[in-house]
């Protein structure tokens, strides 16, 4: 398994996701799939921090349908941490989500 998922606080308002070691997206997907659960299993609003600087994943249109799918209404805000150099790409890909 290449990420670990947790909740970040006992009131269970953070979710913590990092990447670990050699991701996949089948990794990728299991970890959205599991924190899709984590979040529909409380009624408040919960945040994401979201942990990419060990994990080298492009995502395609098809992707992002997959994992915006999962997405549960409970869902607040969400923090990536990414490298430096990572980041623009991050920030390009946003914009023609949009």
């Amino acid at each position: 398994m290449g990420y670990s998922i947790q909740w970040d606080n006992a009131e269970k308002t953070v979710v913590l996701q990092q990447y670990t070691g050699e991701a996949t997206k089948d990794d990728w997907y299991q970890m959205a799939q599991e924190s899709a659960r984590m979040l529909n299993s409380v009624s408040h609003t919960v945040h994401l921090i979201i942990d990419e600087r060990n994990v080298n994943l492009v995502a395609t249109a098809a992707d992002m349908h997959f994992l915006e799918d999962l997405v549960p209404a409970n869902e607040g805000a969400a923090v990536i941490v990414t490298s430096r150099l990572k980041f623009r790409y991050k920030q390009l890909a946003k914009k023609i989500r949009e």
